[in-house]
C-alpha cells in the first residue's frame, strides 16, 4: 500500500445526482470529500470549547465548609455552530462544476461552503451522505492468522 506522506487524508470525490445525460465526466458536478483526522478533531474542539473553573465551598453537616475547584469544558450555542463551521470546511475539500442559478460557477470558499451547507437542504443531505459513505467503508481485513484465537492467546 502506498501512501502520499504530503497528503495523508485526501479527499474521495461523488457526483451529484440527475447528471445521466452528461457524458464527459469531466463536465460532471462533483464534490471532493473526506473525514477530518483525530488530530485535526482536537484542534476544532479546542478552539471552539471554553475552560471553566469554578471555586465553590461544599458545605457538609459535620464540620466546616470545604473548598472545592471545578474544572470543566463548556460550549456555547455560538461555540457548537463554530465547531461544525470549521469541520463542515474540512469535510468538503473542493467541488468541480458547481453552478448558481444564473449558470455561473461557484467558487469554493470556506463563505460558498458554510452558506450551501446552511441554507441548502439538498446540498447538505448530499454531503451528509457521502460523509457517512466514506464513514461505513469496510474495513482492512486482516490475514486470517492474525485474528485467530491461536494466535491471539499466543
Amino acid at each position: 500500500m502506498k501512501f502520499n506522506l504530503k497528503n495523508l487524508n485526501p479527499g474521495t470525490w461523488f457526483t451529484f445526482p440527475g447528471q445521466d445525460e452528461i457524458k464527459d465526466e469531466e463536465k460532471k458536478a462533483k464534490i471532493s470529500l473526506r473525514i477530518a483526522s483525530v488530530e485535526e478533531i482536537r484542534e476544532v474542539r479546542a478552539q471552539t470549547t471554553t475552560k471553566v473553573v469554578e471555586h465553590k465551598l461544599l458545605r457538609s453537616k459535620r464540620g466546616p465548609a470545604t473548598p472545592h475547584t471545578l474544572i470543566y469544558n463548556d460550549k456555547s450555542r455560538v461555540q457548537e455552530k463554530e465547531e461544525q463551521e470549521l469541520l463542515w470546511d474540512l469535510a468538503i475539500v473542493e467541488w468541480k462544476n458547481l453552478e448558481d442559478s444564473a449558470g455561473k460557477p461557484i467558487r469554493c470558499s470556506t463563505a460558498n461552503k458554510l452558506a450551501l451547507m446552511g441554507g441548502s437542504p439538498e446540498f447538505a443531505s448530499f454531503v451528509a451522505e457521502g460523509l457517512v459513505a466514506l464513514a461505513e467503508r469496510e474495513p482492512i481485513e486482516d490475514e486470517p492468522a492474525k485474528n485467530s484465537k491461536s494466535s491471539q492467546n499466543g
